[in-house]
């Protein structure tokens, strides 16, 4: 056999190899990852918090394509070498993930964090990362860990936002027909409601079109000068900024306190047993499921 035939039956051969080790080394990790946990693992290359979606590179995944490139890189040059490296092939195996797949109460994500996850089936069929855990959770803020803990008290649900909306429309009513708050404060929240609603179902949009966005600051002060009502009912209607938690945490100290001011314009000066009883049903009676 010549010598540039010999060149290539051992460069095919160092391919085959290669491809056959890593996709090997691919399946095996999976396999052991699943006996330990049941989930596959990986690292979250790609990570938009303000959207709250990213993308997670299989552990696997970057096994097999290391194995690939070592088999198609043999024989070639070192600056061949070079531009052959595994993370164009890797990304198109990355996996889509949304924040609601962490979990309720779980730890914000960041970028590079160890994940576990299952592979489910999201928007037209496409494959998408469920059930995600953070493998080594770093240490929160003080700030962090206390608007986790007060989001954590909010319901997440739709049908409660409503419910939340209508009951401090009732109050309002109620306040201002045989309460003490003048009849003109229901202009306000009419109209600060309606330019609420419209600024969250401009934001969602633009949410999905990768265009210029309301600021949360915008939101919560719109909902904060009399927009709450139209705020709750864009969350709910556009299901927008129901998953960050910061961002719920905040919604519920601004839904009390109007609960308190309409309570307090409607009946008079609250009792303390009122206050409680008012904050107690904005958290929800079934518990954290908004």
């Amino acid at each position: 056999m010549t010598a540039p035939g010999r060149a290539a039956q051992g460069k095919a051969a160092g391919k085959a190899s290669g491809k056959a080790s890593g996709k090997a080394s691919g399946k095996a990790t999976g396999k052991a990852t699943g006996k330990a946990t049941g989930k596959a693992t990986g690292a979250l290359v790609a990570w938009n918090d303000a959207r709250g979606f990213g993308f997670i590179r299989p552990d696997a995944a970057m096994g097999e394509v290391a194995g690939e490139v070592v088999g198609e890189t043999a024989g070639k040059t070192v600056d061949e070498t070079a531009r052959a490296g595994p993370v164009g092939a890797a990304r198109d195996r990355d996996v889509f993930v949304h924040i609601a797949a962490f979990g309720r109460g779980a730890e914000r994500p960041t970028l590079n964090a160890r994940v576990s996850y299952r592979i489910g089936a999201g928007r037209g069929g496409r494959s998408m990362a469920t059930g995600v855990r953070l493998l080594a959770p770093a240490r929160r803020p003080l700030r962090a860990r206390i608007a986790a803990l007060l989001a954590a008290l909010v319901p997440r649900r739709r049908e409660t936002r409503l419910a939340m909306a209508a009951a401090l429309s009732a109050l309002a009513l109620i306040a201002a027909t045989f309460g003490q708050m003048p009849a003109e404060v229901l202009g306000p929240y009419l109209g600060m409601g309606a330019m609420s609603l419209l600024l969250y179902r401009s934001d969602k949009i633009n949410s999905r079109k990768d265009a210029w966005r309301v600021p949360e600051t915008t939101l919560h002060a719109t909902d904060l000068a009399f927009g709450i009502i139209g705020g709750l009912l864009g969350q709910a209607i556009f299901g927008h900024k129901t998953a960050k938690r910061s961002f719920t945490a905040a919604t519920a100290v601004i839904a009390a306190g109007h609960a308190a001011l309409l309570i307090s314009a409607g009946l008079g000066e609250p009792s303390e047993a009122e206050i409680v009883f008012a904050i107690g049903w904005l958290m929800g009676a079934e518990g954290p499921r908004f």
